[in-house]
Order: structure tokens, then sequence, then C-alpha cells
């Protein structure tokens, strides 16, 4: 991405991520970009280049197990609030205060999950591709999950999972 500083950083819980910056004024939010499944920080590249003339300074991160960022084979390892907290790493690494957490895809229930396990860092949210997702103290029940989308779509949209 020209004109974007790759950076890479070794995280509190120990996992190198690559990441991408842009300077810009300090007294706004930071816009922090998290990809989708099967993505990488390079798929806001056409968003990223046209921010460049903005003054919003950007962060976009390779997430957890893609691209140049590490990636564990222990699925515990990804559990949204130790990868959250990696995120907070990253933005407290590059001394940001506060963020609009911008999430495509899988990327949008991470930046949904920034903000519900860090909601003083992020003073915004945008979910592209997936709608809001609250948090909920019942276990994910993906063949419900399905079940539900079958019946309203005529097919199940986390098959694949």
């Amino acid at each position: 991405m020209d004109g974007f500083e790759r950076k890479t950083l070794k995280t509190s819980r120990g996992y190198t991520y690559t990441y991408y910056t842009s300077e810009g004024d300090r007294s706004l939010p930071t816009l922090f970009f998290q990809h989708g499944w099967p993505d990488h920080a390079e798929m806001w590249k056409g968003i990223a280049d046209r921010l460049m003339d903005t003054k919003f300074p950007v962060i976009i991160p390779d997430m957890l197990g893609y691209d140049g960022t590490d990636k564990p084979t222990d699925p515990v390892e990804y559990k949204w609030d130790v990868m959250t907290q990696d995120l907070i790493d990253i933005i407290d690494t590059e001394k940001v205060d506060k963020v609009i957490s911008i999430g495509h895809d899988w990327g949008a229930i991470c930046a949904a999950r920034l903000y519900h396990y860090h909601p003083d860092r992020v003073v915004g949210c945008v979910f592209l591709n997936v709608a809001y997702t609250p948090l909920s103290r019942e276990p994910f029940d993906i063949a419900k999950w399905n079940e539900m989308a079958e019946q309203a779509f005529g097919y199940g949209t986390l098959h694949y999972w």
C-alpha cells in the first residue's frame, strides 16, 4: 500500500502482527480497519489510498492467522477477548487514544468485539457485510444458525465453517 508504513509488533501474548499506518491529525480518532475471511490488510488498499488525502490517521493490521501475521494452530488463540487485546497492543504501540473500529465480514465481528471489550478506546464503529453482533452469554450454536439461515435464505450461510 503506497504511502503507508509497514510495521511489525510482537504483542503481549507473543504473536507477531504486521500492520500498516498512515499519519494524520492526532486530534482525530484513528480509523482502525479489520479485514475478513480470507483476506488480509491489502483488501483495504482501494479505500486506504483514498484516505491518504484526509486528515484521519489510519491503522490496518493483518489479522491473526492471515498474511504477514502469525498463524497459531490452537483455536483457543482466536478467542475474541484475547485477539482484541492484541489489537489494543497495536493501538497502544502507535500511541493512539481513540479509534473508529471498522470491519468487513469476519472483521466486522472483531470490530464489534473491540468495542465490547475496550469501550473506552472506541468512539465509533462501521460494519461491512456482517451486521452488528452483540455479546451473548449463550454459546454460539452453528447448527441452529444454519437451520435458521436455511429457512430464511434457502441455504446455510455458515456451512463453510
